[in-house]
């Protein structure tokens, strides 16, 4: 029994020195790029006027005058696109970083202005919004796991939107669209380097060696959230696939008076990859009549047959494993 005891206190004394040296050894925090997308944000978000309670969806005036006195916020949302954005690994203080809920409300502007422009008939101008908040909410995501998540919710908004009035783009907007998706569709980093942030911001956070001892048990608990956090990610990454491919199929109609045999015959560059699917599969497409089905398999990885609870469409929202 002493023998046993003993060998216990070896192995947990063993996994502690182990979990220490993991998680305090000195990681190379990410670089910081010169200029900073993320400090034009900064900026952005301090020069962010919140909508008044009249600014509704059908309040036109209202949103006008919302949108014009967000104009320094726009441009600099809109400069800090022209740059890479890596948001510092640092220890937070009390609570959550506020500018994460004016990076919502920037986001909500860039919606807001879009909505007015497909209003107006200013579909083009719409569209960009959009995109702009999709791309937004990509570069935003490049923090440790909230910001990822906050910009996870500001990607799939913008592309919900933008999906929204796809009918109403000519064929010269549909191809502006399909343009500019297919440069996004390369843009997210791979999630590995969200959770290298992470786990150099759970060292960062840590005051003693005590605390640093339990960490590797505490980094074995968050894998869930950080598997979910990928797939939340990776289902962004499906819609803008679908979107893509769904605006190149409208185009192939028109141009052949027809839908196509597979998607291989849109000759999209990149070509419409399911994230979810093996070897670099294509999205699942298939005819039905005179319509087509067209969808991600989802998270689960299997194919349900485009079933809506399981499998991704455009108009799906997040779903879990």
């Amino acid at each position: 029994m002493k023998v046993r005891t003993a060998l216990l206190l070896v192995a947990i004394v063993g996994i502690g020195v182990g979990g220490f040296v993991l998680f305090s050894r000195q990681s190379a925090k990410p670089l910081i790029p010169s200029p900073n997308g993320y400090d034009n944000y900064l900026t952005a978000a301090k020069n962010l006027i919140a909508a008044n309670a009249d600014s509704s969806a059908t309040n036109f005036d209202a949103l006008r005058r919302n949108i014009a006195e967000n104009q320094d916020a726009l441009r600099q949302v809109r400069k800090g696109l022209e740059f890479r954005c890596e948001i510092p690994v640092v220890a937070f203080g009390n609570g959550l970083p506020s500018e994460l809920s004016s990076f919502k409300g920037l986001s909500q502007i860039l919606r807001t202005e879009g909505d007015l422009a497909l209003s107006e008939g200013r579909t083009r101008d719409a569209a960009k919004s959009y995109l702009d908040g999709i791309r937004f909410g990509q570069e935003v995501s490049r923090g440790v796991l909230i910001y990822n998540l906050v910009g996870i919710a500001i990607e799939y908004n913008a592309i919900t939107y933008l999906a929204k009035c796809k009918a109403k783009l000519s064929q010269a907007d549909r191809q502006f669209v399909l343009d500019h998706l297919s440069i996004l569709a390369t843009n997210r980093e791979p999630f590995s380097t969200v959770s290298e942030r992470e786990r150099i911001f759970m060292r960062v956070s840590q005051k003693s060696l005590l605390q640093t001892v339990a960490w590797p048990y505490l980094w074995y608990k968050m894998r869930p959230a950080l598997q979910k956090a990928e797939d939340k990610g990776l289902q962004n990454s499906a819609r803008i696939e679908l979107l893509r491919a769904d605006l190149a199929l409208e185009r192939f109609k028109e141009t052949n008076h027809r839908w196509p045999t597979t998607l291989a015959e849109l000759k999209l560059v990149p070509p419409p990859i399911d994230p979810f699917g093996p070897d670099n599969a294509l999205l699942s497409y298939f005819l039905k009549g005179t319509e087509y089905e067209l969808y991600s398999i989802g998270p689960d990885r299997k194919d349900d047959g485009g079933n809506a609870t399981k499998d991704i469409t455009i108009e799906s929202k997040f779903l879990s494993r």
